[in-house]
């Protein structure tokens, strides 16, 4: 009869044993994928800046292998040159600054559509455009 009694005590200890460490490791699951979600996002963020740098660097690219460029950006010195004033009446100019202006705008389209997508934006502001 004790041996009966030690057998029905110690299959209930095994048993709240039991469910301690299922809820015990239900727990760390979820704590664990917040982290990987939260890291996921960090990574994703970290990736949209380097392309959006990539893209950049090849705006500035076009304007070194052409300084006219600038011209189609703001007021730049390049603009008063005397080189420009004959070069901008020609049309295969006329289709690269026409060219380079569609480019600039794509670019900052495309990051600005991903940036807004983001929905751990740095800048709340963004998103509410």
């Amino acid at each position: 009869m004790l041996m009966i009694f030690a057998t029905e005590n110690t299959t209930s200890i095994y048993e709240l044993l039991g469910v301690v460490v299922s809820l015990v490791a239900a727990i760390l699951s979820g704590w664990f994928a917040f982290l990987s979600y939260r890291q996921t996002q960090k990574i994703s963020d970290r990736g949209l800046n380097v392309e959006g740098t990539k893209m950049l660097l090849d705006i500035d690219r076009c304007l070194m292998d052409d300084p006219r460029l600038w011209a189609c950006l703001d007021d730049h010195q390049v603009r008063n040159a005397k080189e420009f004033r004959n070069a901008e009446n020609t049309p295969i100019f006329k289709a690269k600054l026409d060219a380079f202006a569609y480019f600039v705008l794509n670019t900052f389209e495309i990051v600005l559509s991903e940036t807004r997508s983001a929905k751990d934006c740095a800048d709340p502001r963004l998103t509410e455009l």
